[in-house]
């Protein structure tokens, strides 16, 4: 009997947390719609690339004219499906989205489909790039073992040159060489064919962009040689978010100023901006710097980061 009444108490506190999640988000978005009367309201739903996104978006003086954006939360945010129920998901006029697969990470709820099918009729969709953990080809060195922890966080993955490094105790000279090194580290590498790791990345953006409203293969294979494209293999850079704002703007029959659109300073996602190893530069025919990483990611320190620090 003590048991099940715990479960019950345990199943009626969730219910009334969920309610409590839906109204709060509620009287946000009531407070919000009100604030912005007569605009069209939209909704970029997926990771954290979408707020980078929504950051180029709404400092295009076209686009703020007529649409606004509610910020919702990052998919690994949303700690209960419950918060897709509230009123924003429902109403709004424009929802742009990550194709949010299935089998994602999160559960079937926080799938795309499972809420597009809530969104009220004629909302206009549009689904544009995802890009996380794709291109793993300029990065070889990036690993997905057991992540480990420091200073209380987790890092999100493991370096595999680094882990050479540290297994045979290189000094930071020798640690730096994998990394400099003109020849590839065939050691750390083994097996791993660059070539077929881009043949891969290429054939499954294709395949996924048949998907996608807003295209991005031909724009990386027009310009992933002339400039930093990715600060990781989950993050890209602003001259991809930038393309695929424009993207959105064409979509949306708005009219933009691109070199004023290019020149904006935006959101950069490089608080895990991994190293590009001269092998792989060399390799891709890669011809820009890289030279002081996390910029803006760099957190407690206080100082320009490069490959060393």
């Amino acid at each position: 009997m003590i048991s099940g009444n715990r479960g019950l108490i345990m199943k009626s506190t969730y219910k009334i947390s969920n309610n409590d999640i839906v109204h709060q988000e509620n009287r946000r978005f009531q407070s919000f719609r009100d604030e912005n009367s007569g605009k069209k309201i939209c909704i970029l739903y997926g990771n954290c690339h979408m707020s980078a996104i929504r950051d180029v978006l709404q400092l295009v003086p076209s686009f703020i004219d007529s649409y606004t954006i509610f910020p919702v939360k990052a998919i690994q945010e949303v700690k209960s499906p419950a918060y897709f129920q509230s009123e924003a998901f429902h109403t709004c006029d424009v929802f742009i989205h990550q194709s949010i697969q299935l089998n994602n990470r999160y559960g079937k709820e926080y799938a795309s489909d499972n809420i597009i099918k809530q969104l009220r009729y004629g909302c206009q969709v549009i689904s544009v790039p995802n890009l996380y953990h794709l291109p793993t080809c300029f990065f070889p060195q990036y690993t997905s073992e057991e992540e480990f922890m420091w200073q209380g966080s987790t890092v999100f993955f493991r370096d595999a040159l680094l882990d050479f490094a540290y297994n045979r105790g290189y000094r930071l000279q020798e640690a730096l060489e994998l990394y400099r090194g003109k020849k590839k580290p065939q050691e750390v590498w083994r097996l791993l064919n660059l070539d077929d790791m881009f043949e891969s990345f290429v054939r499954k953006v294709r395949m996924r962009e048949e998907d996608w409203n807003i295209k991005i293969v031909d724009f990386i294979l027009e310009n992933y040689q002339s400039q930093q494209l990715f600060f990781d293999p989950n993050h890209p850079t602003p001259v991809l978010i930038k393309q695929i704002a424009k993207g959105i703007l064409h979509y949306l029959n708005i009219r933009f100023e691109e070199d004023y659109l290019d020149s904006l300073d935006v959101l950069r996602l490089d608080a895990y901006e991994m190293p590009i190893c001269s092998a792989v530069k060399e390799h891709f025919h890669m011809a820009f710097d890289q030279e002081i990483m996390r910029l803006t990611g760099k957190k407690v320190m206080q100082i320009p980061m490069d490959i060393s620090n």
